[in-house]
């Protein structure tokens, strides 16, 4: 059997002569909301996993924490940034109460231009200076929460910690090595 994988911009190639090809998995195209906002509404309002919506969920008071995903993830922050903070203005809490954190893992922080693409200029500049980006090296930026069972040490970004809320966004995807990544891979890897 010849197996081609994508390897940096080409590919490597490799022949196995113990191996046997069960079929290849291809992802299925799906097509486009015709109505993305009201989607994105409607997954808001009814989450997988919550008894009620976020907006619900969230008080006025508290504060947040909104964690996204870093420059080397494509999961369309800017088209659901907007909704989701509308519903939370709609509920009650205010801009300067929500903290945006991308979070980075052990990648490179994303630069400004970056930053303008993941979140879109509309809330970029809303928020520029609400703007956190995790830098997993720096010792002061982290709160230990102690150790798992095979004595790990466990520790979070310091502002994520202390927000009353945390939301995370992005894509739940398969990660090469981590086996996924986004979803609680966003807060501690």
């Amino acid at each position: 059997m010849e197996l081609t994988l994508p390897y940096g911009d080409g590919s490597c190639t490799a022949a196995l002569d113990w191996g046997v090809s069960l079929g290849v998995l291809d992802i299925a195209d799906v097509p486009e909301l015709a109505h993305r906002d009201d989607a994105i509404h409607q997954a808001l309002d009814s989450p997988i996993g919550l008894a009620e919506s976020i907006s619900k969920t969230v008080h006025r008071g508290e504060s947040l924490a909104i964690v996204v995903s870093d420059a080397f993830r494509q999961t369309r922050t800017d088209q659901v940034l907007p909704v989701l903070l509308d519903g939370l203005g709609r509920a009650g809490v205010p801009d300067s109460a929500i903290n945006i954190v991308f979070a980075t893992g052990v990648h490179r922080a994303p630069v400004e231009a970056e930053q303008a693409r993941i979140l879109g200029p509309g809330v970029y500049e809303r928020f520029r200076n609400r703007l956190l980006v995790h830098d997993a090296r720096d010792q002061t930026n982290l709160v230990h929460l102690g150790t798992t069972s095979r004595r790990t040490p466990v520790a979070i970004n310091r502002r994520v910690h202390e927000a009353d809320r945390i939301i995370v966004t992005g894509g739940v995807v398969l990660h090469y090595f981590g086996g996924f990544g986004g979803g609680r891979k966003s807060i501690v890897p």
